[in-house]
C-alpha cells in the first residue's frame, strides 16, 4: 500500500492526495503502531463494528436491531452422527467480563428415534444457563448452557425457542453445537434458524 501526500509530515496534519493498491471496498485504519493498515470489505449487508479484540480495532459483522445482533443458518444442514460439533453459522464473539442475553429460534426436523441435541461452548471462565421458551417437542427445564439438551424428534418440521444468559469470562467465541442424539434417521437444522444476542453492560 502506498500513500502519497503533500505538505509537512512533522506536524499534526497530513493531506493524502492519492491511495494506491487498495481493492474494492477496502479501508485504511490506524492500528496504534504508527503505520496504518487495511481492512478488507465485509460481506453484503454487514456493518463496520468496533471490536478491541481485532488488530485494527474494527470488524465487519451482521447488522443489529434495537441492540440485538442476529446470525442465521444460510442453508438446511442434516446430520446422522451423534457427536456435537460447532455450527458454521451460529456463533459470536463475546467481550471479556460482559453479560449477554441470547435467544434461539430453531427450525428442526429430527427422526423420532434419533432426536436432536444441542449445547454451547464458551470462552475460558465464561458461564451461562438456558431454558426453553416454547417447544413443540420436549420442554426441558433451565440448565447449564454447556450441557447437552435433548429435543424429542417429531419426524416432521418443528420450532424450538430458547432463551439464556452468558457471562463472558475471558472473552472469545460462543459456539452453538448440535447433533443427532441417538442412531436413527437424520436430524436437520433448517435454513433461517437464528441466534440473537445482546450485550447488557
Amino acid at each position: 500500500m502506498v500513500l502519497r501526500y503533500i505538505g509537512s509530515n512533522t506536524g499534526s496534519t497530513v493531506e493524502v492526495t492519492e491511495i494506491e493498491s487498495l481493492s474494492k471496498g477496502e479501508i485504511i485504519v490506524g492500528d496504534g503502531s504508527g503505520a496504518p493498515s487495511k481492512v478488507s470489505v465485509g460481506s453484503n449487508d454487514q456493518v463496520l463494528t468496533a471490536d478491541s479484540a481485532q488488530g485494527a480495532g474494527l470488524k465487519w459483522a451482521s447488522s443489529s436491531s434495537g441492540g440485538w445482533t442476529f446470525v442465521h443458518k444460510t442453508a438446511d444442514e442434516s446430520k446422522s452422527t451423534q457427536t456435537l460439533a460447532n455450527d458454521g453459522d451460529l456463533s459470536f464473539t463475546a467481550i471479556a467480563n460482559k453479560v449477554y442475553v441470547i435467544k434461539l429460534i430453531l427450525g428442526i426436523n429430527a427422526d423420532v428415534s434419533g432426536d436432536y441435541k444441542q449445547a454451547f461452548t464458551l470462552p475460558t471462565n465464561a458461564s451461562g444457563f438456558i431454558s426453553a421458551g416454547n417447544l413443540s417437542g420436549t420442554s426441558p427445564t433451565g440448565q447449564d448452557i454447556t450441557s447437552n439438551e435433548v429435543i424429542s424428534g417429531a419426524g416432521s418440521d418443528e420450532v424450538a425457542c430458547f432463551e439464556g444468559i452468558i457471562l463472558g469470562g475471558d472473552g472469545g467465541t460462543v459456539n452453538y453445537q448440535w447433533a443427532q442424539n441417538s442412531i436413527g434417521g437424520t436430524s436437520t437444522l433448517k435454513k433461517g434458524s437464528v441466534l440473537m444476542y445482546k450485550q447488557l453492560d
